[in-house]
């Protein structure tokens, strides 16, 4: 099964984050509705946005948009300033980055050494102005302001996936339910026919993949956050109909059994 995603834990945050980030685990392919930039600072980082890969070395900036299917790869010898925008912070930029974007990798170091470094190494000294969103926007402005001026912007070709968001946001919240295909078409107005074939060319996922995927995660998730060991009462609270049924379901998705998945305890994706 082809793990493409809607990053729902992201587009949950209240303030912008902004933490000094290393590339310790390898991210499928997802999308969100904030807009991340990276700034390298050690090593190399390898990432996919829309299918491309690129690869961005010390003193580059990777720009993801709001939508784009993004992911990378494991390296911790890679160490990045990690920017992710909430949208109270963006009240300047949603609009024009609904239509163009900045290149997803910029890399006229001498620029980014002698100009952004420094105002993310402020930004990030500033952690207790992190959640202010009228400071923030003020520095987004500064921010934003500078690579506009320096770097093309570009047409967004993208942004189909927005029409996707509220969907997926309804699945992220009654994925206990018994949620089908007809039902999710019915309630947001598409047909049978056309919403199932929006949701697999949107996801690379078929309704009922992606259904399994996040009731997959939420048991990861529960089992994580509390002190339940009963893993029966575990999957059949996030949606499954038996033990053997999440046991069929792990093994699709992971091609393994959750008993040799030496990381069941830890979470497998961010929601």
């Amino acid at each position: 099964m082809k793990h493409v995603y809607y990053e729902s834990s992201t587009d949950k945050f209240l303030h912008t984050q902004i933490r000094e980030n290393v590339i310790e685990w390898e991210t499928p392919s997802h999308f969100h509705n904030s807009i991340e930039l990276q700034y390298i600072t050690e090593g190399e980082y390898d990432f996919v946005i829309n299918g491309t890969a690129y690869k961005a070395t010390v003193d580059d900036i990777v720009f993801v948009p709001h939508y784009h299917i993004h992911s990378d790869k494991r390296n911790p010898n890679a160490h990045t300033i990690f920017v992710l925008s909430c949208q109270n912070a963006l009240v300047h930029y949603s609009d024009l980055f609904g239509k163009k974007t900045l290149p997803f990798l910029m890399q006229n170091k001498k620029f980014n050494r002698d100009t952004i470094y420094p105002l993310l190494t402020y930004f990030l000294s500033r952690p207790s102005q992190h959640s202010n969103d009228i400071v923030m926007r003020g520095m987004f402005d500064v921010l934003f302001a500078n690579l506009i001026g320096e770097y093309k912007l570009e047409n967004n070709l993208q942004t189909s996936n927005s029409y996707l968001v509220e969907v997926l946001r309804y699945i992220d919240t009654h994925y206990k339910e018994d949620l089908t295909l007809e039902d999710i078409s019915y309630r947001f107005g598409y047909s049978t026919f056309y919403f199932s074939k929006l949701f697999k060319r949107l996801t690379s996922m078929t309704f009922s993949e992606y259904r399994t995927l996040i009731r997959v995660q939420k048991v990861i998730k529960a089992l994580n956050e509390s002190k339940e060991n009963n893993l029966t009462a575990v999957a059949l609270s996030c949606g499954f109909n038996s033990l053997s049924a999440f046991y069929r379901a792990f093994h699709r998705v992971h091609n393994i059994p959750p008993g040799q998945y030496k990381n069941l305890h830890e979470w497998i994706y961010w929601q």
